[in-house]
């Protein structure tokens, strides 16, 4: 009987290493183009929320017959509200225009509008006549404690969706003032549309509500104890001389809205903000400002219920011009 010997072979072990070096020339070739892909579906997710936040904001309009207060402004030397007051420090008005005190606080436009997002639960559990954090509430932090989905975006890459407190953080939030001079046409300091001393009916937007911002992305704001590059909490003193705290980033904080200091994404590189300008300091990459993590700009969410994405290379004059409310300039890039 003649036996057979078989004279297959094997892969060489110089074969194989070629077969995996092509294989990890492949993954290496995808791998970019899945990121982007999943990037695609975040900046999707995060323009789909803030539609439905711009949509709430006229839904409340019509309901209210003006916009969300955004709690925060800023008054100069010359205001008849607070004689004295620094240029540069950050007031607080509550719903119906007066200082806040503590049993008659300022709140967030976060806040106002949960009921026109479906968070009736959450808005139940807050008494808007007491400070979300205010012990005599009983309830209050319970609400403002509350993760919702629809206020942060997803390629902000947090670890949580609450701060070292617990408290609910926020992606987008409200310009209120624009620096002064900041199109380079000497123009002084003017507000926005949802500052919280202002007029804020739909019919002062005589710019047009198409051609105006309301929300804009200032994502990333995470407190220190978390992980992030901001103090956990700031201490301040209300008009009655009532101390409280500010928390930037929580949705509840009417210091989540922002002063418009810069353009869009300046400082987003490197992570944490070059030396001149990290993020620890005021008005330097998510410190708030208009800012997103997503490549190449940020959401913006306009009063007329739509929303677009805005090139960080955007210029200085068309960008104030869309923070102005009544500027009487036009503005034609989402023509």
């Amino acid at each position: 009987m003649k036996i057979q010997i078989s004279s297959r072979k094997g892969f060489t072990l110089v074969e194989l290493l070629v077969v995996i070096a092509i294989i990890g020339i492949l993954i290496g070739m995808l791998l970019p183009a899945v990121q982007q892909v999943r990037e695609a579906a975040r900046r999707i997710t995060c323009s789909n929320s803030m539609r439905q936040i711009s949509l709430s904001l006229f839904n409340y309009e019509s309901a209210h017959q003006q916009f969300p207060s955004a709690g925060q402004a800023k008054l100069g030397n010359n205001s008849p509200q607070m004689s004295g007051a620094s240029s540069s420090s950050n007031v607080f008005f509550n719903d119906r225009g007066r200082f806040e005190t503590a049993n008659d606080p300022a709140a967030s436009v976060q806040t106002y509008i949960l009921p026109f997002i479906e968070q009736n639960n959450i808005a139940d559990l807050i008494n808007l006549r007491f400070r979300y954090d205010d012990p005599q509430a009983a309830t209050n932090q319970d609400g403002a404690k509350q993760s919702v989905p629809l206020f942060v975006c997803p390629s902000t890459g947090r670890g949580s969706f609450q701060d070292a407190e617990g408290y609910g953080y926020t992606d987008y939030s409200a310009p209120v003032t624009v620096k002064p001079n900041l199109d380079g046409l000497g123009r002084p300091r003017f507000k926005c549309v949802l500052n919280g001393d202002s007029t804020r009916s739909i019919g002062s937007v005589s710019d047009g509500t198409s051609n105006t911002i309301a929300m804009a992305e200032d994502a990333g704001r995470v407190d220190v104890a978390s992980g992030g590059f901001m103090e956990l909490k700031t201490s301040y003193r209300m008009a009655d001389g009532t101390p409280a705290t500010l928390r930037s980033w929580g949705w509840a904080d009417p210091d989540n809205a922002y002063n418009v200091d810069k353009l869009v994404n300046e400082n987003a590189t490197p992570r944490g903000g070059p030396p001149g300008c990290t993020w620890d300091i005021v008005n330097c990459g998510p410190n708030e400002e208009t800012f997103s993590f997503h490549p190449g700009g940020a959401n913006i969410a306009l009063c007329d219920g739509s929303v677009h994405f805005l090139d960080s290379n955007v210029d200085a004059i068309t960008f104030a011009a869309l923070m102005s409310k009544a500027g009487g300039e036009v503005v034609s890039i989402f023509d």
